[in-house]
């Protein structure tokens, strides 16, 4: 199981309960997968949706690919993997697949063991964001910090459509 946080996020701080301190990847989940491996990717999320946004998607999704595939190396290359991935780590991911697919001789075992498992996407963008984004009084409500990652992030409409054209295609 590897799990992939989203924007802003941190690889525990993301999955952990604030009240309880329950980091629920690492104290819940191999109770009920208890052959599983669980994992976290860390990626520097906050710049991730820059006028550089293909690059630094590219060059997270390389960098999972080689954790991936040295975390692997002492294993059976059958064995099936499950992603969890919240908001733009599915992005990352779904870049990260694709470049597995194409270096098919290279990464043929990643690409068949997500497939025999899966993917569980959540609040992962699965299409662009609208062209006219929020309503006037919403976004005025917006932290500063949210409006300038709304911004961001409609800038690399673009790429997220052809992303999102390839991963479906």
């Amino acid at each position: 199981i590897v799990a992939i946080h989203g924007e802003g996020g941190h690889p525990l701080h993301s999955w952990t309960n604030d009240e309880t301190g329950s980091v629920w990847i690492r104290d819940f989940l191999p109770g009920v997968f208890p052959h599983a491996r669980v994992f976290t990717f860390g990626y520097k999320s906050e710049k991730l949706w820059t006028r550089n946004s293909a690059e630094m998607v590219s060059h997270g999704a390389n960098n999972l690919l080689a954790r991936l595939q040295n975390a692997r190396d002492e294993l059976p290359v059958t064995r099936p993997i499950l992603f969890i991935c919240h908001s733009l780590g599915g992005i990352l991911l779904k870049r990260a697949l694709l470049i597995a697919n194409q270096m098919r001789e290279q990464n043929q075992h990643l690409v068949d063991d997500t497939c025999r498992i899966g993917v569980v996407f959540m609040g992962s963008p699965h299409d662009n964001v609208p062209e006219t984004g929020p309503s006037p009084g919403v976004f005025a409500k917006l932290s500063s910090s949210a409006k300038k990652n709304l911004e961001q992030l409609k800038e690399a409409t673009q790429e997220l459509k052809s992303l999102v054209s390839q991963f479906s295609g």
